[in-house]
């Protein structure tokens, strides 16, 4: 039987290498179980900040090159020119520079509205005005919640 060192150098690390005291990059000790988009998509907020990290979404990685999912072309072009900086990144978390580059593909499905529709409260029923005998008999509800159940329902029953 073969010595675990043989079969698992890359968990174990070798014997022979000295070990720096230079800490290693986040990836490289995990670099030979998970294949390289296992390690990005967890730490895609990172790479690309908060701002970017809903309008981007890293889904593959194809001959070396990442591909990356964005809303529109507009995005597209403007992502082009921080590609470098985003290999970067990615070369640095990584521990090697195994992705060459990133393609960009189109997914108009993650077009997001604006924030400011999206806060937007429900709209409410309008409510009717409850006859003087139900909220004279509501009245004498002391619970709250219940006071309140009991004009809900006496609503209903009058429609």
């Amino acid at each position: 039987m073969e010595a675990i060192r043989e079969i698992l150098p890359s968990l174990i690390g070798d014997r022979k290498v000295k070990k720096s005291r230079r800490r290693a990059p986040l990836g490289e000790g995990t670099r030979p179980l998970f294949p390289p988009l296992l390690i990005l998509q967890p730490s895609w907020e990172w790479i690309v900040g908060p701002l970017l990290v809903n309008r981007t979404k890293a889904i593959s990685v194809v001959a070396n090159r990442l591909v990356v999912e964005v809303p529109s072309v507009a995005w597209r072009v403007q992502l082009v020119s921080y590609e470098k900086a985003l290999l970067e990144r990615i070369h640095q978390l990584l521990g090697d520079s195994s992705i060459a580059g990133i393609d960009w593909k189109l997914n108009p499905a993650m077009h997001h509205p604006p924030a400011a529709t999206q806060a937007e409260p429900p709209r409410k029923p309008p409510q009717r005005e409850a006859d003087p005998v139900v909220r004279e008999a509501a009245g004498g509800i002391a619970d709250e919640e219940l006071r309140e159940l009991f004009l809900r329902q006496a609503a209903r029953m009058t429609r």
